[in-house]
């Protein structure tokens, strides 16, 4: 999806698919540089699905999505790991 939708570089893409059970994050290749795969994955884990999972689908996006933002907002670095990979995560237990 982020290759059709053309993710912006420094991009990233919250793809909430509740009917599938599904979060995901696509992050553009110079996003990557800020926002890591191992961060991305603990965004996902920490803050999107124990909303979900409590059923709260607009607070975890809302939650999520302010995680992403902090780290640009912060100006981190990556930790050095494969930026190429997206992160998909099921919302169910």
């Amino acid at each position: 999806m982020a290759n059709t939708w053309e993710v912006s570089d420094p991009g990233v893409l919250v793809l909430v698919a509740p009917a599938e059970g599904q979060v995901r994050l696509e992050v553009g290749r110079a996003a990557n540089r800020i926002l890591s795969n191992s961060a991305a994955s603990r965004i996902i884990s920490e803050e999107f699905l124990p909303e979900f999972r409590a059923g709260r689908l607009a607070e975890g996006t809302i939650r999520g999505t302010e995680a992403v933002m902090s780290f640009f907002d912060a100006g981190r670095d990556h930790d050095g790991l494969d930026r190429t990979a997206c992160h998909t995560r099921k919302t169910a237990n």
